[in-house]
């Protein structure tokens, strides 16, 4: 038995010693030689890369950062940033799978015996996916799925083809792709197959905003993923579809699901606050709104406080208990403390109520908030500012009116009833302002209370008992400060009006805080005395003039702001109204009636629209406009249709024709753009852009080296275009060439070496400076072509060798496949360049670049340094570079063209 077993042993050595002396061939395709290869393939290389990928696809799931509020992207996936950062790992991975296709692919007379060199050409097409290499994947991919068509591979590779087409917008081409291997029904298809299939087609409508071709494929994507991470997700994004689409008791459901199958508690939470979100009034709301109030009521939900009562609120808006809706924006955003996107919604959907109900005033207040706690990267963001921005406007006007108002009203009056209605309005402004002192005592009082006095007291024990361990009493106490403080610079004895020593020697507040109280207490009111106020009242007919002017100016704007920016058409016309009654005679009546004209006009036109008629009709107001105003451009505008038609069309020939001049500036043909100035500054004084012929005039000028012009140029569109762009343009480079003349001028009187020229000799040699250090034209722009990066650094801030030495060190972790060579010398006497060599073209140059500036570990010394120059820059104009040792100028051009 035992010779048996040695014998058998023995035969088994034998073969295994056969294997490893004859598998190293790759030419032959017996069984031993596949053993081997096979084999080592699997287990000494793909084995190890693809447990890598695995490693880095979980890292992805557990870095993410989704806004659950928010339609949710399908794949979890870096950003551009995160790419750069992937770069070590992938590139790994790719000298594995590399590695195995070199050393171990058996392709005898067009046919492959290793079946792991497809797996390893499709690892190495998802690493190149992921450091965002779309080109390279997109061949890796394409090659894998035409080359194994006998393998099972080809279905993973024309899925994530298809990926790779819709992370670069090519749609067509991904649908293209997914209609061809949906064909495939081969008997080898991956049993997974379908539920990918699914999921990328759900990606590629998704990616378009398609929502209702999306549903189907993202119903059977959820229902046939395995994997539960991704189950989950699928169905929150088809319940958002759903929800997109209106169909509320559908994506109420959805959100079910997901919380049935026992998600991460954020999406968990964000599914149960959605499903509020989806409600519309179709449905019973009480099931919802007993699950969001318990909610409410659980300490474990307090950071989701805000938006649990920002979903409650949107519940009774749309049941139409806008008061209640109201009241719980309100305590929404009162409870909104680390997380300021949610506070902005809060206050935004506060101004859209206030807005839809036409209160201004408290709308203007909240698009302020809004505009101040939402990200500028927030879906709508320039719309919310603009909204703003004409509510200001508008609420400026308002002020300006009442207050004008007012002060005529008060002018006019008898003395003594007008000194008595004063009296009365001092004594209910000094009411109000001793109520939010007292407020203000209140609240210091409260802030005293919580903070303790003793060095050690509060640390021990109580953990969140203790005010500044609980983030929630914080925050809310900060809120407070702010609202009756306001914004306040961080320094000692913020509040005092002579600075002296706040805390005591342990840093508490100690029994200053009482001498901070009493101060509090005696502090100067800021309202006015009766002779203060007497004195801002108009006295002569002037000043009463001059008020009425403020009112008429200020009630066209309203009007305009009304009708052109906000689209109210009945405030509008009851402030154009206004300067027709009572203003008659001013220079913008004649508009006011046009408007009015107009409005009522389109309300006629629009249908439905019936007035009393009188004075609320556009044949009143045309009446009025033809026989009091017939020479105005108001009355060619009712006489001739085609008046606007006409001048539109002659402003958009001047508009094609300035354009063209202004090309002509920018490539330098100084003397057409002077010719093309001085013909439409002498023949059309008229034209819609003489101010800026006028300008640009000045600047081609100034380009040609003519001081003395240039600037009685600028003088003179500074007093023909005044309240203009270009007016203010030219006063700005007036400013300029002012401070190089009295450098100069400085300059020249401590250099005994200046000659005699004069300062505005000087002011022409800096134009010509400036404009040397401004030409970029040595430079040309070539994407194509051969690129180098670049580092410069003065001599004394940097050591060369070791700067190398870290730049190397940053490219063996992000750069291993890419050869790169680096190399350093002066540029000038005293900068050093160091030189990394070659990019094939502008977009590999420019992928280096942009991982070199964002890696914050390797480069941290280099990228931590002002003084350091940074560009990516082609063979070409590295020669002019270096012939011309202007890096400042090539700087300019590369932020220009580069960046």
């Amino acid at each position: 038995m035992k010779i048996t077993s040695l014998y058998r042993l023995t035969f088994l050595l034998f073969v295994a010693a056969m294997v490893v002396l004859s598998g190293c061939s790759r030419k032959k395709s017996g069984f031993t030689h596949r053993l081997y290869h096979n084999t080592t393939s699997h287990y000494n290389w793909y084995f190890n890369a693809n447990e890598m990928m695995k490693q880095t696809q979980n890292q992805l799931w557990l870095s993410k950062e989704d806004d659950y509020l928010e339609l949710l992207p399908v794949y979890v996936l870096p950003d551009e940033t995160a790419q750069k950062g992937l770069y070590p790992q992938m590139d790994e991975i790719i000298d594995k799978c590399s590695t195995v296709i070199d050393r171990h692919s058996m392709e005898i007379k067009k046919k492959e015996y290793n079946k792991w060199i497809d797996d390893n050409f499709l690892l190495i097409g998802i690493a190149n996916y992921y450091k965002g290499k779309y080109a390279t994947a997109q061949e890796m991919f394409s090659y894998c799925a035409k080359k194994y068509k006998g393998q099972e591979s080809r279905f993973d590779a024309a899925l994530w083809l298809a990926r790779t087409y819709v992370e670069q917008k090519q749609y067509n081409k991904a649908l293209t792709v997914l209609s061809v291997v949906e064909k495939d029904e081969s008997k080898d298809r991956p049993k997974d197959f379908l539920a990918n299939f699914e999921t990328v087609y759900s990606d590629l409508y998704l990616r378009q905003e398609r929502y209702k071709d999306a549903e189907p494929h993202l119903e059977d994507a959820a229902r046939l993923t395995t994997d539960k991470q991704m189950k989950a997700r699928l169905t929150f994004i088809l319940a958002q579809v759903y929800k997109e689409q209106n169909k509320s008791q559908q994506a109420i459901d959805a959100y079910a699901d997901v919380i049935k199958q026992r998600p991460a508690y954020e999406m968990e939470f964000y599914a149960k606050i959605s499903q509020a979100l989806a409600y519309d009034r179709r449905l019973d709301p009480q099931k919802i709104m007993d699950m969001l109030w318990a909610m409410a009521k659980d300490e474990k939900n307090e950071e989701y406080y805000d938006q649990i009562y920002y979903a409650l609120a949107e519940i009774e808006i749309e049941n139409q208990n806008i008061p209640e809706g109201i009241t719980l924006l309100k305590t929404s955003a009162q409870k909104s403390i680390n997380n300021p996107r949610q506070k902005g919604k809060s206050f935004l959907r506060l101004a859209e109520i206030y807005f839809i109900d036409r209160e201004y005033v408290l709308a203007k207040n909240y698009y302020d908030s809004t505009a101040t706690y939402l990200p500028e990267e927030y879906p709508g963001y320039e719309t919310i500012v603009a909204t703003g921005a004409s509510l200001n406007d508008l609420v400026t006007n308002i002020f300006t009116v009442q207050y004008n108002d007012s002060i005529i009203a008060l002018a006019m009056m008898d003395d003594k009833d007008r000194d008595k209605k004063l009296l009365r309005m001092i004594a209910d402004l000094e009411a109000e302002e001793d109520r939010k002192k007292q407020e203000e005592l209140a609240a210091l009082e409260r802030i005293q209370n919580a903070v303790p006095t003793g060095g050690d007291k509060g640390r021990g024990g109580g953990g969140k008992s203790w005010y500044f361990y609980n983030s929630s009493t914080v925050g809310s106490g900060f809120q407070e400060f702010k609202r009756i403080w306001g914004q306040r610079k961080l320094e000692d004895d913020w509040r005092r009006l002579t600075k002296t020593t706040f805390a005591g020697g342990d840093g508490t507040m100690g029994a200053d805080s009482d001498s901070l109280l009493a101060e509090m207490g005696q502090e100067k009111s800021n309202v006015k005395s009766l002779d203060e106020y007497l004195a801002e009242l108009p006295q002569s007919d002037a000043e009463i003039a001059a008020a009425h002017n403020k009112i008429i100016e200020a009630l066209y704007d309203i009007g305009t702001i009304y009708k052109e920016r906000l689209k109210d058409d009945d405030n509008a016309i009851e402030s154009f109204l206004r300067i027709a009654n009572e203003y008659d005679t001013s220079a913008v009546a004649p508009q006011a009636y046009y408007q009015l004209y107009r409005i009522y006009l389109e309300k006629e036109q629009a249908g439905g629209f019936v007035g009393t008629g009188y004075k609320d009709n556009s044949a009143y107001y045309k009446d009025v406009i033809l026989s009091d105003y017939p020479d105005s451009e108001f009355a060619k505008l009712i006489l001739d249709p085609g008046f606007i038609t006409s001048a539109n069309q002659r402003y958009q020939a001047e508009k094609a024709i300035y354009e063209e001049t202004y090309k002509k500036y920018n490539r330098r043909q100084y003397t057409d753009v002077l010719i093309a100035c001085n013909t439409v500054i002498q023949e059309e004084p008229n034209n819609n852009f003489i101010s800026k012929y006028y300008l640009i005039k000045a600047l081609t000028v100034g380009a040609r080296r003519d001081a003395d012009n240039y600037e009685t140029l600028l003088r003179e569109i500074i007093v023909k275009f005044k309240g203009t762009p270009e007016a203010e343009k030219a006063a700005e480079l007036l400013g300029e060439l002012n401070k190089l003349k009295a450098e100069l001028a400085r300059n020249k009187k401590n250099d005994d070496n200046t000659n005699n020229a004069d300062a505005d000799g000087d002011a022409t040699a800096a134009i010509n400076d400036a404009a040397s250090e401004e030409d970029i034209a040595m430079f040309t722009y070539e994407e194509a072509s051969e690129h180098f990066f670049a580092l410069i650094f003065p001599k004394p801030d940097g050591d060369a060798t070791k700067l190398k030495s870290t730049i190397g060190n940053f490219n063996t972790e992000f750069f291993r496949n890419e050869k790169l060579r680096i190399t350093n010398s002066f540029i000038d006497r005293d900068h050093q360049i160091i030189i990394v060599r070659s990019f094939a073209d502008r977009a590999a140059a420019m992928d280096f670049y942009n991982t070199f500036m964002v890696n914050d570990d390797i480069l941290k010394e280099i990228n931590g340094v002002q003084s350091y120059q940074k560009f990516v820059i082609s063979t070409k104009n590295f020669t002019v570079l270096f012939r011309n040792k202007n890096a400042d100028v090539y700087q300019q051009f590369f932020e220009s063209k580069y960046l």
